[in-house]
């Protein structure tokens, strides 16, 4: 079910914390139930059933894509030794 909860949240276009809140959880929870930390409850199953049920009537706003922004000439700056140091 681990494999199958992320593959299930990423077909529906849903973030953890969006699950999360869905589900009346913590984001952390979600994470740790895919990444196999905690097992993962028996009621979920049924409850994505009803979530998917859910959201073929009702579906999420369409998200935004964030273009991730490539910084230039790094904002690194060199360490300066004091003087006398």
């Amino acid at each position: 079910m681990v494999d199958e909860l992320k593959a299930w949240r990423k077909k529906n276009r849903i973030t953890q914390q969006e699950l999360a809140e869905m589900l009346k959880t913590t984001n952390v929870s979600i994470a740790r139930w895919e990444t196999g930390v905690h097992p993962v409850p028996p009621f979920l199953e049924l409850a994505l059933l009803e979530l998917e049920r859910r959201l073929a009537v009702n579906p999420l706003p369409e998200k935004k894509t964030k273009r991730k922004e490539v910084k230039k000439n790094g904002l690194h700056r060199k360490k300066t030794r004091k003087m006398g140091s």
